[in-house]
């Protein structure tokens, strides 16, 4: 596979990602923060 087609790839996996966590009414950014951004507290609040 070419490096061209892994990125194409892989931007088709980010956007499906997207499309199916609007689809099911998710706040993705919070779901992030809440499960990865928590080993970093303060960091990334507002």
């Amino acid at each position: 596979m070419r490096l061209g087609d892994f990125h194409a790839e892989l931007a088709d996996v980010v956007c499906q990602v997207l499309l199916l966590a609007r689809h099911h009414g998710i706040d993705l950014e919070a779901a992030v923060a809440d499960k990865w951004l928590v080993w970093s507290p303060g960091r990334y609040s507002e």
